[in-house]
This record gives C-alpha cells, structure tokens and sequence, in this order.
C-alpha cells in the first residue's frame, strides 16, 4: 500500500492513515494489482482533502490504465 501511494504523487496532509483491511490470496495476489488499489486510494484521499469530485477524479485514474 505504501508503495502505492508514493507512486501516486499523492499530496496528503500531515497525520496517521491506518488500513485496518486486506486481501491476500497464495496464488492470485498481485503486489501490481495492490498498487493499482493503493493509487485509487491515493487519489480518493487528495480529492477529498482539496474537495475535488472524489467519484470523478477515480475516473480520470481508471481510464490511464
């Protein structure tokens, strides 16, 4: 996750971000695919803090990759 955020750009304010919840599966699991969900989480968190369009700017996100 913290790999996922840093890639990110992600500005986020001074303070504690706890993820409490994972998945992990012995075969399936991607640290890519981790990432992916670490970036949607990265841009979910700045859209909020600069009151952007939190579902909009996850959209932009999705339609680079």
């Amino acid at each position: 996750m913290l790999d996922g955020l840093v890639d990110t750009g992600a500005r986020l304010p001074p303070g504690v971000l706890r993820v409490d919840r994972a998945g992990f599966d012995e075969v399936e699991s991607s640290a890519w695919v981790f990432g992916l969900a670490a970036n949607v989480l990265g841009c979910g968190l700045v859209a909020m803090f600069t009151d952007a369009n939190v579902e909009a700017e996850i959209r932009r996100l999705i339609s680079t990759w």
